[in-house]
């Protein structure tokens, strides 16, 4: 599967097909036109099909996630769907975002949103990607596109890794502002997606 990415990022990001899959997916350097990246990863002790399943189930993410507390997948003209409906070019309302991850209140501007467009999404290869989507924002004033994905490393074991590239005259504002939660935020992820697959492994 070709990754698709941000200008010429598909030349020196990260190379899905011809990874081996025993191995954590190498993770890219920041592309040269990109401001920041964040980055997250754990290896989870539970196979990768419950992981997957954990991650795409947006409804528990108030369950466990401190970081994306709700998202929703929605149509192109903006109709609520189900996680099941999952696909390239569909919308993702990421309808809350605790900066930094809570799983408490935050404080008064710890809570954040945005429109996504879905990139990538391939459940048999459980990788999902989607890019910041607000049509009246040009690119080169903001861009951002996140990769989660998931590597068989055997014996039941999983790596996830997550990354979101932050390009544009605004990314600056946004990693002055925003940058030590955002990791905070990726770690806090990974590690609580850890934490929930894990549980759910040894009481299976």
């Amino acid at each position: 599967m070709k990754q698709r990415g941000m200008g010429k990022r598909e030349d020196q990001g990260l190379s899905m097909a011809d990874h081996n899959s025993s191995q954590p997916i190498p993770i890219p350097v920041t592309p040269a036109e990109g401001v920041f990246t964040v980055r997250g990863s754990a290896t989870i002790d539970a196979p990768s099909d419950r992981v997957w399943s954990i991650l795409t189930d947006f409804k528990s993410y108030s369950q466990w996630n401190p970081f994306v507390r709700s998202q929703t997948v929605y149509d192109t003209n903006k109709n609520p769907l189900p996680d099941s409906a999952l696909a390239t070019d569909l919308l993702l309302h990421v309808s809350l975002v605790h900066l930094p991850p809570t799983l408490g209140e935050p404080g008064i501007f710890g809570k954040s949103s945005t429109w996504e467009k879905i990139v990538a999404m391939s459940h048999e290869d459980h990788r999902m990607a989607w890019e910041f989507h607000m049509p009246l924002v040009p690119k080169w004033l903001l861009r951002a596109e996140r990769w989660q994905v998931l590597t068989d490393l055997g014996g039941g074991k999983t790596r996830y890794d997550t990354f979101e590239v932050f390009g544009g005259a605004l990314a600056y504002l946004v990693k002055w502002v925003h940058e030590q939660n955002l990791k905070d935020g990726f770690k806090a992820m990974a590690d609580t997606l850890k934490a929930r697959a894990e549980a759910g492994a040894e009481s299976s």
